[in-house]
Formats: structure tokens, C-alpha cells, sequence
């Protein structure tokens, strides 16, 4: 799945320019295996959440300006309890991070919400 893929990316992006070891573009989007645009993309995607990146020609590196920690990861659970479906489904959650799958089994939709 793109979505598991994409934070998975993103993780290895982070442990890289955190040790300072991303080496140049080029060498980085084969490493995380995207195109340089969409590496510039993702980063500055991190930077619109304040990540403070840069890049020094000099160690051939992305690296953050200053601390920074990501923590980013997903946490998968199935709703089979109809009470608590009807809240997923009936609800205002935040809904831009909640990923619905859905599966029917004998006439009943099995949800499982990403938090």
C-alpha cells in the first residue's frame, strides 16, 4: 500500500538527515526509491511542519538546522463492535487521519479505523 510505503520513506528520511548521512539528491531518492522531484516534495512537505532542513554541499547532506524528532507511525485496529462503528461512521473525527477499510463478510462491513 502507498500510504504504509510513503511513512515508511519517510522514516528512513528522517533516521538519514538526522545522522547527516543522505549523501546528495541524486543518491538520496534511489536510496529511498522516489524521483528527486518527489524527494523535494516530501521534504518540503516535512518543512510546512517546521522541520528545520537544509542541505550543505559541503558534507554532500540533508540535515536539520537544529533538534527535530519525527514521530511518525499508525496504529491499525478492527471495529467489529456495532455501538462503537456507528461513532466511527456517525462521528466528526478528524477525519484527514482516519483511513477506513472496508470488507463485507456475511451482510456486515467490517471497518478498521487507522489512528
Amino acid at each position: 500500500m502507498d500510504f504504509f510505503k510513503t511513512m515508511e520513506r519517510i522514516n528512513v528520511l528522517h533516521k538519514l538527515i538526522k545522522e547527516r548521512k543522505t549523501g546528495n539528491p541524486e543518491l538520496l531518492s534511489k536510496r529511498i526509491g522516489v524521483s528527486r522531484a518527489t524527494l523535494y516534495n516530501i521534504i518540503d512537505e516535512l518543512k510546512s511542519y517546521n522541520a528545520p532542513i537544509a542541505y550543505s554541499r559541503a558534507i554532500e547532506s540533508f540535515f536539520y538546522t537544529k533538534p527535530y524528532e519525527l514521530n511518525l507511525y499508525c496504529k491499525i485496529e478492527l471495529i467489529d463492535d456495532e455501538v462503537e462503528l456507528k461513532k466511527v461512521v456517525g462521528g466528526c473525527e478528524n477525519i484527514s487521519s482516519v483511513y477506513f477499510f472496508r470488507r463485507k463478510e456475511d451482510n456486515f462491513v467490517n471497518i478498521s479505523r487507522i489512528i
